[in-house]
């Protein structure tokens, strides 16, 4: 929507997906995003239900609902391969691919995370075409190497912008990884993947509730464009500041233990912390 704002050449109205747009002027622009009225007249449903999880369909059409002339534009897709997140709702992400997919067709572009190309303004005519597709390898993944001082490495860290004790500036950082999974949805990925770290002046934090409190919010927003997480630890390397689960010390039995705490802790990261409601807290 906020795309669409800064390049629309007339104002922007927001529809419910099961109204039905008629009668209406022939200098407007339609563009449905999902399973919509306008959508089910311009997509091909049976090719799009054949080509399997994660496609999607995109069209443009001159004649919808009979008003020749009339610039309509339509997207909608599958959902994932699998979505193991119990405590979110399954996303349509070949829908969310198909909507970027239309942005790209309408002069946007999704180079860079934090600048997305935006047009001057959308077509005004359209012509008749209609795609169907899906990515080709069902995993599509990215690395944000965060043993190196990138940009969103101190968030993705559960630090803010002065420490892990600022929250207002962890939570000022927020939209910049918001734009990360925009870009990673742009360009049809599925996964994100970081390295968490840890060192002696902030030990007590890495392995605190506020900082598992802070990274589940970080994947709650990833699943929320359809990104499924997932973190590097190290059982035992050390190699720039890496979160490692054991170290020299105790039994066999206690570093089995360290290890398989360790591991309770992500999976509660990873699928945010649940309180005795099942609820997000």
């Amino acid at each position: 929507m906020k795309l669409v704002n800064q390049s629309a050449p007339y104002p922007v109205k927001i529809v419910d997906a099961n109204t039905y747009l008629n009668p209406i002027t022939l200098s407007s622009i339609i563009i449905s995003c999902g399973t919509t009225t306008t959508s089910k007249q311009l997509l091909d449903y049976s090719a799009l239900s054949a080509a399997g999880p994660e496609a999607f369909s995109i069209a443009s059409s001159v004649a919808l609902n009979g008003w020749s002339g009339l610039s309509a534009y339509a997207a909608d897709g599958n959902a994932p391969y699998v979505w193991p997140v119990t405590n979110a709702p399954t996303p349509p992400l070949g829908a969310y691919y198909g909507c970027y997919a239309l942005l790209e067709e309408l002069g946007y572009a999704f180079l860079h995370p934090y600048q997305p190309v935006i047009p001057d303004t959308l077509p005004t005519t359209a012509t008749n075409w209609t795609r169907t597709e899906k990515p080709y390898w069902p995993v599509r993944g990215w690395h944000y190497h965060s043993e190196h001082p990138l940009e969103l490495t101190p968030l993705l860290q559960g630090w803010g912008l002065n420490g892990p004790n600022d929250q207002a500036g962890f939570d000022a950082v927020l939209p910049e990884f918001e734009l990360l999974c925009e870009w990673l949805v742009a360009n049809r990925q599925n996964r994100l993947e970081w390295v968490l770290l840890s060192a002696k002046n902030w030990v007590e934090f890495a392995s605190s509730t506020l900082r598992q409190t802070r990274l589940a919010k970080i994947n709650q927003l990833a699943f929320q464009y359809g990104i499924l997480t997932g973190a590097d630890v190290p059982i035992a390397e050390r190699q720039q500041h890496g979160w490692y689960m054991v170290d020299t010390s105790g039994t066999i039995e206690q570093q089995y233990k360290r290890i398989a705490d360790r591991i309770d802790w992500q999976v509660n990261r990873l699928l945010g912390l649940i309180n005795k409601t099942n609820k997000i807290i």
